[in-house]
């Protein structure tokens, strides 16, 4: 076994241990299933018109159009807890890393945090970050300054993740696609739960 994945395995020993202090609550702002329904047919109805044509083609109000009905619909069908409208969200461009970034965070996490792609082809490429805000005067998730975040490429537009920092979750789209995970039926008790600020746990960022 190699230092790297000793090093992201005591990290992810690390985490866990914390996570399991991490305390469930009911969202602040609940949504029926018929809520959830509605929203995510109305989400499909905003990129729809684009699926036929070339992502890189799109104007930048499309393309930010396209991404952010994406990523709402992503954290509707896999976290709902965590769907809020509020305000715009803030878009950003990155690029993907190697192995090697992870070596050198790892043994200083006060660094930028890389994003590893699990396809190697993939390294090296722009990509999106759609930070979801929340209200901060209206619930408490410690110190990380945004609620989800979608990433998605910027040459293609393929969504990347859905990453939900207070709950420890990543969801990807690389191994099977956005379109096939959009179609997975999940029952409430298979969501992901929302789980408030809690000191002294990944929860408090």
């Amino acid at each position: 076994m190699t230092h790297l994945k000793i090093i992201i395995l005591l990290l992810a020993g690390l985490w866990n241990i914390q996570i399991i202090f991490a305390q469930i609550a009911p969202s602040p702002f609940p949504l029926t299933e018929e809520q959830i329904s509605f929203k995510i047919d109305s989400l499909r109805e905003v990129y729809k018109p684009y699926d036929e044509q070339d992502f890189s083609s799109l104007s930048e109000a499309e393309r930010n159009k396209v991404m952010i009905a994406k990523g709402r619909e992503a954290i509707l069908v896999f976290a709902p807890d965590y769907y809020r409208e509020y305000k715009n969200p803030t878009i950003t461009i990155d690029t993907l890393q190697d192995e090697k970034a992870w070596k050198i965070w790892a043994s200083n996490t006060r660094l930028k945090r890389p994003i590893v792609p699990m396809k190697k082809e993939h390294i090296g490429k722009h990509f999106y970050r759609i930070y979801f805000s929340y209200d901060q005067t209206k619930e408490n998730l410690g110190r990380i300054p945004f609620i989800t975040e979608f990433r998605v490429l910027q040459d293609t537009g393929e969504p990347l993740t859905l990453f939900i920092p207070n709950a420890n979750s990543l969801i990807d789209f690389e191994k099977h696609s956005f379109e096939r995970r959009m179609k997975e039926k999940r029952s409430p008790e298979d969501r992901i739960k929302y789980q408030p600020y809690v000191e002294g746990t990944r929860t408090g960022g």
